[in-house]
């Protein structure tokens, strides 16, 4: 079972009331960057390693 890292309240940045729909989209999109960072630096080396690889690998399609 893995253990989640759980990312605490106050260092995400919090959605405002009010303002339109294009102001919530770019919250949004802030806040999925923050949650996408934060698990990228909890990766492990062998996981990116794998990655790199799978990239590097030429890619054969039809």
């Amino acid at each position: 079972m893995k253990n989640k890292k759980i990312i605490p309240p106050e260092k995400l940045t919090k959605y405002k009331w009010g303002g339109t729909t294009y102001e919530w989209m770019e919250e949004t999109k802030e806040i999925n960057s923050q949650i996408k960072n934060t698990q990228e630096k909890t990766k492990s080396k062998e996981k990116i390693e794998k990655e790199i690889y799978y990239g590097n690998r030429k890619q054969r399609w039809n």
